[in-house]
């Protein structure tokens, strides 16, 4: 029961964000990264870490079924992802213009936006 308490608390807290009030789309992108993270953490010390790629491979599907180019797009324009504190952090970051995913997103909703302008 433990172990499946610490695995949902890191996707409860992403839940909780998403629901909370204000703009989200910039920072659901990095949310969903760290909870990631978190999630393989754990998994590596947890007695059922055989199962953490299927885990892995479950929220992946989700996440691919619910991201949408315009989520890249919020977290490439969001300059608090840029900033040399969140950068510096103990977790290894990096830019969003240095990610190739995020950076295929923009280029797709820029493609988008200018087929309908």
């Amino acid at each position: 029961m433990e172990n499946a308490l610490n695995i949902m608390k890191s996707i409860y807290y992403l839940i909780k964000f998403a629901d909370g009030e204000g703009s989200k789309i910039g920072e659901i992108y990095e949310r969903m990264d760290n909870m990631m993270g978190q999630v393989k953490h754990i998994m590596v010390a947890n007695k059922y870490k055989d199962h953490c790629p299927r885990m892995e491979q479950i929220i992946l599907d989700r996440w691919e079924k619910m991201s949408i180019p315009l989520h890249c797009l919020a977290f490439a324009l969001c300059p608090r992802f840029y900033d040399s504190y969140f950068l510096e952090s103990p977790t290894a970051r990096r830019a969003p213009n240095l990610d190739r995913e995020v950076m295929e997103g923009v280029v797709i909703s820029f493609e988008r936006i200018s087929k309908g302008a």
